[in-house]
């Protein structure tokens, strides 16, 4: 039994496991990875290459992982709060941010605040991928929780948006908008 151990440990050949990205494939990979979770680290490090394809699938397979089980995953999960910046490629980036739409916000406030700080510059910036626009929304919505003062200034970000916003953002944008609206009370302020 621990030959075997030592044999996946030793043999892992990640492009055997992560062939293709179809859900069948991503779905294996996490069951793989449920059976071996030692290997972790190494999924976690293939995900943080940003090698491509093979980086995107370590991300999903991930993705599936934390959102299953945060609290198993709690320690990597705080890794990849301090990572998130560095991240470039949007694939990768994509499957991490919906994390966050799901998982608690992080306890450390440093690291709510380099969340936070990522969401809305996310906001400003031009992507390829307009779901990253979508996820980073949503999690400052979501930080409304935390700080419901935020929700007004969230909202005057959030129509100003909308303005500019790309079609396949704004009924998304439209229902964060009308959360804030419900739940925080949030209006645009009036300067006089």
């Amino acid at each position: 039994m621990i030959w075997i151990f030592f044999l996946i440990l030793v043999m892992t050949n990640w492009k055997e496991i992560l062939y293709d990205s179809s859900a069948k494939c991503i779905e294996k990979g996490t069951l793989f990875m449920k059976d071996n979770p030692q290997l972790f680290p190494e999924l976690k490090a293939l995900m943080l290459e940003q090698n491509g394809s093979i980086s995107q699938r370590a991300s999903r397979v991930i993705n599936h992982l934390i959102r299953e089980n945060p609290i198993l995953y709690k320690k990597e999960l705080e890794l990849i709060y301090s990572k998130i910046e560095k991240i470039q490629d949007e694939s990768v980036l994509f499957n991490m941010m919906k994390i966050y739409t799901e998982v608690d916000l992080p306890k450390s406030e440093s690291k709510r605040g380099k969340l936070f700080n990522f969401c809305l510059n996310m906001l400003e910036t031009n992507v390829n991928r307009i779901v990253l626009k979508h996820y980073s929304a949503e999690i400052l919505v979501r930080f409304c929780d935390l700080y419901p003062e935020f929700a007004n200034e969230l909202y005057v970000i959030l129509k100003r948006e909308l303005i500019i916003a790309q079609a396949s953002l704004k009924g998304k944008l439209i229902k964060l908008i009308a959360i804030l609206e419900q739940k925080y009370n949030a209006r645009e302020m009036e300067l006089y």
